[in-house]
């Protein structure tokens, strides 16, 4: 009778408690993200929005009066314009106004002598009177007294005195209060400004009817030292404020972090960018805007400078964002900030005790020395407990971030005879527990305006891929001695395709990544919008899940060869749990003969499990889009992993007759 020895992989089983803790955290984070859901759900109306300045250059160019023209736009769905701030230069500029200045005094005059021209002196004259105090105003006297204005005193520079603010311009007021519109201010922050000015500025914008300030140039109103007294002022006024998305504005941060309540999101796409666009992807650039990131506001600007009928191709372009919005679950109406998920405090710290158990096992596997696990667990424990305070859960979101996607690994090496389509379901769903945990810590109105965000993406991301590749290659193998051995061109070409892989994931994670797209993958992006309900995320089932497939499929190959050596007439199969030791010479190998090949496509699928959690830590996104974007993904890359499989198992089918 021949006899062989064959060595199954190191049994670790995983303790009782563990996978009961993890339900728990599953439960408790789901608690958290209800509260979530129900705010998502009352905020859905998506307002669209217009600069005055496009709709008078539309308007004018097909020769349509402004006032039809508001009213074509608003019918079709337009509820807003912004309205830029008017300034003493805009008033020259347009000869509303003349200016003469002299050494000892600086003049204004109105030719035009009209309500409006009044009206518009009067502005002026207290603009003036509260940016610059030290200026005098010259009592005007006889007929033209209501039309002219004089400035003494110690006069103020005249590039000063161009840059000032008379609030918004009452004609553009009219127009947009007869179309029954809403105003949203848009306004400067010059030099000098004085918190007393931006008292006037931000209380004749509500006199005015703005119900929103959207910040002009680079800079917000106030920035820097008056910056906390503008939000008081935007408080005070019952004022929004506009938090323009990928725009990079000085004191923007500060004022989405400080008054979260009184911000609406509000996204826009410049000409220059909207002219590389196809008209399909720019209306769907807006949609999605509203549908995948939670924006309340779209400024919309024309796709084309040239047409016949400019101001029916920009109705038409409002028309067809409204629908996309629509189509995508949301609804066309007045914009309103995010209200606070109100989640009691207790679920919080109930979901960082739960966390506790699973995340030191995840974590301390990779741990030889016990004193270090004991330590590990005294940290992780401050940080569960300390995440009854909404400052410090970050930590804990964090850790378990990292401990997750690598626990479904684990799990799979306790049940190594699970049928490949279970595995793949179970290591998922502990991965997406993973997510859900984070969006359950962070979960609060900083998180879905940006105001905050979940730190530490890149490490979370990637930091599990290394690990449980190294896992693999120690499991199922021997690490020390694949590192004694002499490096092939092979291997080091594909240890070089492997780097370049990861390394443009990496410049591809996060929120705001530097790798641009690239004109193909817009195109498969726009063909899987349109044919699934939700794109999944490309390096999720195009590149993890289908390698985490192979990766299955390749242990159970491996199991079902072992097998097979047992059922040999005549061979006597005794498994240990270290190195085999061949007794007799057979045609059975007693080691993994494709081992590195497994630990390397299961590392390449922790790609796609610790993408699921990183979906769920886009936090300003839709929770219930993150979920169905992960699912979308999951289906997805499994079938694309078993044509990959039926592949590579036809590559294997003649090794595996020659090993036996």
């Amino acid at each position: 009778m021949r006899k062989i020895s064959l060595t199954t992989m190191n049994e670790t089983r995983l303790p009782n408690w563990l996978l009961p803790l993890a339900a728990a955290c599953a439960l408790l984070a789901a608690g958290s993200i209800y509260y979530r859901i129900r705010v998502e759900a009352r905020n859905r109306a998506t307002e669209i929005t217009v600069e005055m300045e496009t709709v008078e250059n539309l308007a004018s160019s097909q020769g349509v009066p402004l006032n039809r023209a508001l009213a074509s736009l608003k019918q079709s769905g337009l509820g807003s314009v912004v309205l830029s701030e008017l300034t003493v230069a805009d008033l020259l500029n347009s000869h509303q106004a003349n200016m003469t200045a002299t050494s000892e005094s600086v003049a204004f005059t109105f030719p035009d002598r009209s309500p409006l021209s009044s009206s518009l002196r009067r502005k002026l004259a207290k603009a003036i009177r509260q940016r610059f105090p030290l200026v005098k105003l010259a009592p005007e006297t006889g007929a033209a007294a209501p039309y002219s204005l004089t400035l003494s005193g110690d006069l103020p520079n005249v590039f000063a005195l161009r840059q000032t603010s008379i609030g918004l311009a009452a004609d553009e007021l009219a127009e947009a209060n007869a179309a029954d519109l809403r105003i949203i201010g848009r306004f400067g922050n010059p030099v000098g400004a004085t918190e007393t000015y931006v008292t006037s500025v931000l209380t004749q914008a509500k006199v005015d009817g703005a119900y929103a300030f959207l910040p002009q140039g680079e800079q917000v109103l106030g920035r820097r030292d008056g910056l906390k007294h503008m939000e008081d002022e935007l408080v005070g006024n019952d004022l929004y404020y506009c938090t323009p998305e990928f725009a990079k504005i000085g004191g923007d941060a500060n004022v989405v972090d400080d008054i979260p309540e009184r911000v609406i999101r509000l996204h826009s796409a410049q000409s220059a960018e909207l002219d590389k666009l196809p008209y399909a992807a720019a209306v769907d650039r807006y949609a999605k805007a509203s549908r995948e990131r939670n924006q309340r506001i779209l400024l919309l600007r024309p796709v084309s400078n040239s047409a016949e009928k400019p101001l029916d191709e920009f109705r038409q372009f409002i028309v067809d964002v409204g629908k996309g919005i629509r189509a995508d679950g949301n609804s066309v109406g007045a914009a309103k900030p995010f209200a606070e998920p109100e989640t009691p405090r207790l679920v919080f710290l109930l979901l960082g005790l739960a966390m506790i158990g699973p995340v030191w096992y995840g974590l301390a596997r990779f741990i030889a020395l016990a004193s270090w696990r004991w330590a590990l667990l005294g940290l992780i424990v401050l940080c569960g407990v300390a995440c009854w305070s909404p400052h410090f859960r970050m930590p804990m979101a964090f850790l378990g971030a990292l401990a997750f996607p690598m626990l479904g690994f684990f799990w799979l090496d306790d049940n190594p005879r699970t049928p490949v389509p279970v595995s793949y379901l179970v290591v998922t769903v502990i991965s997406m527990i993973g997510g859900m945990c984070v969006a359950g810590l962070l979960n609060g109105l900083p998180y879905f305006i940006q105001a905050q965000q979940f730190q530490g993406v890149k490490v979370a991301v990637f930091l599990p891929i290394v690990a449980i590749g190294i896992h693999y290659m120690n499991r199922l193998g021997d690490i020390r001695e694949v590192l004694r051995d002499p490096i092939t061109y092979r291997q080091a070409l594909l240890g070089l395709v492997i780097l370049a892989v990861l390394g443009f994931m990496i410049s591809r994670t996060g929120n705001d990544n530097p790798a641009g797209v690239s004109g193909t993958e817009l195109k498969m992006r726009d063909v899987l919008d349109k044919i699934l309900f939700v794109r999944p995320r490309t390096k999720e089932f195009m590149f993890g899940h289908p390698f985490l497939v192979v990766g299955l499929c390749l242990l159970a190959w491996d199991r079902d060869r072992r097998k097979r050596a047992t059922e040999e007439p005549g061979m006597e199969v005794h498994w240990t749990a270290h190195e085999a030791e061949v007794t007799e010479t057979t045609h059975v190998s007693a080691r993994n003969p494709i081992a590195g090949w497994t630990a390397l496509a299961l590392m390449l699928g922790a790609v796609g499990q610790t993408d699921v959690v990183n979906t769920l830590c886009h936090l300003h996104s839709p929770i219930m889009l993150a979920f169905a974007r992960i699912g979308v993904g999951w289906v997805a890359g499994g079938i694309l992993g078993w044509v990959l499989w039926a592949v590579v198992s036809k590559l294997l089918k003649n090794y595996g007759e020659q090993l036996g």
